[in-house]
């Protein structure tokens, strides 16, 4: 009859083994190979890395967006806020005279 104890947490954090070490203690899993050794992370990273720059890139086009639609509305305010305003003392105004 097999006892089960309580594991508390700091044991399970000594309990952390190396793929050697655990490979050591399972010898029946050194037939089945890991990520690094079957070639799978080369691709993981590498979309991972597309996504990252396809982002970028998306990120680069809204700023650049969003930059071009501020300096319309710049110009525009300038625009209105120009022909809006009242003329100040000492400008002058030109007169034309209707005949």
């Amino acid at each position: 009859m097999t006892m089960l104890r309580r594991v508390s947490q700091s044991d399970a954090m000594k309990s952390i083994l190396t793929l050697e070490e655990y490979r050591f203690y399972h010898p029946s899993t050194a037939l089945v190979p890991t990520i690094t050794q079957q070639g799978l992370i080369g691709p993981i990273l590498e979309r991972q890395r597309r996504r990252v720059l396809r982002s970028l890139r998306r990120r680069a086009v809204l700023d650049s967006l969003l930059t071009h639609v501020a300096d319309l509305l710049r110009a525009a305010s300038r625009i209105i806020t120009f022909r809006s305003r009242a003329p100040f003392r000492g400008d002058e105004v030109p007169v034309t005279k209707v005949f």
